[in-house]
């Protein structure tokens, strides 16, 4: 049967694209596919060492594409075509397309240059390799070991029987009951299906999967692979289970599944507690966790190195013990996390993280108590950036630590009608240390018709009966936003020692005024932000000169003008916004963006 990779991420690429789409351009779209080996679309077969194949890709608004062979770059190739000799070994290996253009090769080097920045490092391929959507690619596995699996048959013979050099097993058309825990304890493996595929778990209380099962004192686990089949459970209830539960693997890929099951936790780590009461997790690395569609369930306990999980859509409701969509906990460094679509997916939150190092971006969060929540004892070096959050009831963007928070950047996000705060900066815990908000800067959001506060640093002053003291580190800058029709203040900050700067904001509507304490402020408005359609979520600026319309995919003019062009920091760069831009950053969330509204003042000298 012709395989048909299950491609449910896509329908949220068009609503996130928005930095590709300013141009009018996309990211090229594969839309055929062949080898020599096969002479079909076929995309997982068998092959034998020394053999030739060639791998064909075409795709709309490629301008050349990317080869890459079990992630390594191959030089010299930018055709549609490429030729491969199978190496003189055995072994299991990904063959990899991507189509390119300009436009996302800008987006792409964009991002890249961003992180170095941010982060003093060089970007890890995964998270490099993630920024590339998934309708631009196209991807081969191969091996010279595949065994094929019909329904009834046994999964767990079927990986026994892999060679020490890696191989696949290929789940064939049907229903596949898995009654026991399937083990993986060897490297390079692939579980593939089609979209026919459907492994159903029956027991809630075992586990589908689980990886390196004895890892303690073990060396990892090196390139295990899940793609392309679907996961449904017998039971209608959620149990005590995962569909994959890793345990110290580098290079783990989750891709293309369809998880319709009420498995409550689709990926899970093991954890563990030392002599003494403390946690004690195992270690990974390249984690990847790609174009999925997840219900019912969460991605928990994640504890990785240098991963991404974007591209996935979860929704649907959880069990009281399933809080989140996405908890990504402690010991997460460097995580990107980028183009989900999360609807009301737990109890608690759509994401909430505690890592280190993470890039929260062009994220849509739906519902829940909280959009994106970080919590822990601090998380550090965080930028929550172009996120849409919509219809919580806690907050759009919070905090809730133990500990100091710094270098936090939340910016050019769209947070409208919760029924809480817009950003909220909270503490609570056994080990509550000095700081709060351990300097946060929000710059350049829009915070739209949410029923409490817009911004809001609600810190205890008392616990356990002793004063909470907290340093001058506590610092709170919010710059060149736009916070319109909240039921509280604009911006209360912290009652203790902080310090909390506003500067060139616009305060439109705001019931109980712009401060709801000591703040710094300076070059702050009120006036209507004259949004193109706040009732459906576009917060573009009007323009005479031309404001970017996402669904028309095209610039219009409007018969007015808003203040809020032109009204941001005259210090603040404003080099993405397009011509002319009056020198001077806009208010709001496209500020310095490619879809920030054009300036009726000729272009001056650019910054930067």
């Amino acid at each position: 049967m012709r395989q048909r990779p299950i491609t449910v991420g896509l329908v949220i690429i068009a609503c996130l694209s928005s930095n590709l789409s300013a141009k009018g351009a996309e990211a090229p779209k594969v839309i055929s596919w062949s080898n020599s080996k096969t002479g079909n679309e076929e995309t997982v077969f068998a092959v034998k060492p020394g053999e030739k194949i060639t791998f064909t890709v075409k795709a709309d608004g490629a301008e050349k594409y990317l080869w890459e062979v079990n992630g390594i770059v191959q030089e010299g190739v930018g055709g549609a075509s490429f030729e491969w000799t199978v190496p003189d070994k055995m072994g299991l290996w990904k063959v990899q397309a991507k189509a390119t253009n300009r436009s996302l090769e800008q987006y792409v080097v964009g991002l890249v240059k961003d992180f170095k920045q941010f982060h003093n490092r060089d970007v890890p391929e995964v998270i490099k390799d993630g920024y590339y959507p998934p309708q631009c690619r196209k991807e081969w596995i191969v091996s010279t070991f595949l065994k094929s699996v019909k329904p009834g048959e046994s999964i767990q013979k079927a990986i026994d029987k892999i060679p020490p050099e890696g191989g696949i097993v290929k789940l064939l058309p049907g229903r596949h009951d898995v009654r026991e825990t399937i083990h993986i304890n060897k490297s390079n493996i692939a579980i593939v299906g089609t979209r026919d595929s459907e492994l159903c778990n029956t027991d809630p209380a075992r586990n589908v999967f689980t990886l390196n099962e004895k890892w303690e004192g073990q060396p990892p686990l090196e390139n295990i692979t899940f793609k392309g089949f679907k996961i449904t459970s017998s039971y209608d209830k959620h149990g005590r289970n995962s569909f994959v539960v890793s345990n110290q693997v580098n290079n783990l890929t989750i891709e293309e599944i369809d998880d319709l099951s009420f498995i409550p936790s689709f990926m899970s780590i093991n954890w563990g507690r030392t002599k003494r009461g403390g946690l004690y997790y195992s270690k990974s690395k390249c984690l990847r966790m790609f174009n999925n569609t997840i219900r019912n369930s969460t991605i928990s306990g994640v504890c990785s190195r240098d991963s991404v999980v974007a591209y996935n859509h979860m929704s649907g409701k959880h069990p009281s013990g399933a809080c989140y969509g996405m908890y990504l906990e402690a010991g997460n460094n460097y995580i990107s996390i980028h183009h989900n679509y999360l609807e009301n997916t737990a109890v608690n939150g759509n994401i909430q993280t505690e890592s280190n190092c993470a890039h929260i971006f062009e994220n849509v969060c739906k519902g829940s108590q909280c959009g994106i929540w970080l919590r822990g004892s601090g998380p550090s070096n965080v930028r929550i950036e172009n996120n849409v959050v919509t219809g919580t009831t806690v907050c759009g963007v919070g905090t809730c630590r133990q500990g100091t928070q710094r270098n936090l950047w939340i910016r050019n996000n769209r947070i409208s009608n919760c029924r809480g705060y817009g950003i909220l900066f909270t503490g609570y815990g056994h080990s509550m240390r000095k700081g709060s908000t351990g300097g946060a800067t929000i710059l350049n959001n829009v915070i739209y018709n949410c029923g409490k506060d817009g911004i809001a640093v609600k810190l205890p002053e008392k616990y356990r009966g002793k004063p909470v003291n907290f340093d001058v580190s506590d610092s709170l800058i919010v710059k060149n936003n736009i916070i319109a029709n909240v039921k509280g203040y604009g911006i209360v900050p912290c009652k203790n020692k902080g310090m909390c700067s506003s500067s060139h904001n616009n305060f439109w509507n705001v019931a109980k005024g712009k401060y709801g304490g000591p703040c710094k402020s300076e070059g702050d408005i009120s006036v209507d932000p004259m949004f193109a359609d706040a009732a459906n979520g576009d917060f573009h600026l009007k323009s005479k000169a031309g404001r970017w319309d996402p669904r028309a995919k095209k610039w219009v003019k409007d018969k007015v003008h808003s203040p809020c062009i032109d009204a941001g920091d005259p210090k603040a760069d404003f080099s993405m916004e397009p011509a002319p831009n009056g020198g001077r950053v806009n208010i709001g969330a496209y500020g310095n963006t490619k879809e920030a509204s054009k300036s009726t003042v000729q272009q001056k000298r650019q910054k930067g």
